[in-house]
């Protein structure tokens, strides 16, 4: 395996291969890069409900550079001396030299500084960017209430469909409802509660309430908070390789709720039925490409094709 440069870790080592995370080990979390050259996340006190901290652990510092596909050391600590000179916890920063695993150029290593005081005093320049952490998922602002994603926190969205809501309460280890899909002995309760995977007020467990012919439920009827989701997680970028004007043939599955191409890739991710999210820029649709899909031209489309044998780092 191909080495990093030496002078910026306490010890050179090797890159070594990290095992991607199973389904429940930092399922409810997501990374984000904060400000070059600062020790401050983009978002560090909380805005309409998200909070973003540093990472202050190895551990969590080699989760998410795995999720990002970036590389990393067997021993991610750098120099004493550079402690001043970098972001404070685990940081990210342009590989010193280029880096190449299996064919694949990766850009981008991950260090971990240590410095227990902050980096930068004295006028010391920071070189390098901070990596956060925020909760992949959070409640709806104001419980009892469905204004759509509006009242979701900013960079969150509502959950509109089964899976991903089922995905949600395993991995938030909240119990699901006896009858988790609204409505289906009796359509009148769609309109009890709010559009999405939700809270219930009384028994506290979780049920999804998607779309149908019943619409949406009065603002004085509806009873339940909304679970939020982050717009496009940090794991799932780098599972898709992206392919702009082409789409997948044959038959295609809408997925509602995506607006974006990255909300569609991120939705993909979450069904083992997709193979690849293809969306349409002209009509803001989202869809999923089955097995044995074939990619055809189509200028008003992107499709991001799952990797489906992953490599971690």
């Amino acid at each position: 395996m191909p080495m990093i440069a030496s002078g910026e870790l306490s010890q050179s080592k090797p890159q070594t291969k990290v095992e991607r995370s199973g389904p429940s080990d930092y399922c409810d979390v997501d990374f984000v890069v904060g400000t070059n050259g600062t020790n401050d996340c983009t978002v560090p006190n909380g805005v309409n409900g998200e909070t973003q901290s540093l990472i202050t652990t190895e551990a969590m510092c080699r989760q998410a550079a795995t999720e990002a596909n970036g590389v990393v050391q067997a021993d991610m600590n750098i120099h004493a001396d550079l402690q001043n000179l970098r972001p404070k916890g685990c940081f990210q920063k342009p590989c010193d030299a280029a880096v190449t695993v299996e064919g694949e150029t990766i850009p981008t290593c991950f260090f971990f500084n240590g410095n227990k005081e902050t980096p930068g005093s004295g006028g010391a320049k920071i070189v390098g960017s901070p990596v956060c952490h925020r909760a992949r998922f959070l409640n709806y602002v104001v419980p009892d209430t469905d204004t759509g994603n509006a009242g979701c926190p900013d960079g969150y969205r509502t959950i509109p469909t089964s899976l991903p809501c089922k995905q949600v309460s395993n991995c938030l280890a909240d119990v699901a409802g006896d009858q988790f899909r609204v409505g289906l002995s009796n359509a009148s309760k769609h309109l009890d509660y709010p559009l999405g995977c939700f809270i219930d007020k009384l028994d506290q467990k979780v049920y999804v309430n998607e779309v149908s012919n019943m619409g949406q439920g009065t603002s004085d009827r509806i009873k339940g908070t909304l679970i939020c989701k982050v717009d496009v997680s940090s794991r799932d970028a780098a599972r898709f390789t992206r392919s702009e004007g082409q789409r997948c043939s044959g038959t295609r599955t809408e997925i509602p709720g995506a607006t974006s191409a990255g909300e569609c890739m991120d939705d993909c991710a979450e069904d083992t039925a997709c193979f690849a999210a293809n969306f349409d820029t002209d009509t803001s649709t989202c869809y999923s490409c089955p097995s044995g899909f074939a990619l055809e031209s189509n200028t008003a489309s992107v499709t991001m094709t799952k990797k489906l044998v992953e490599t971690t780092r």
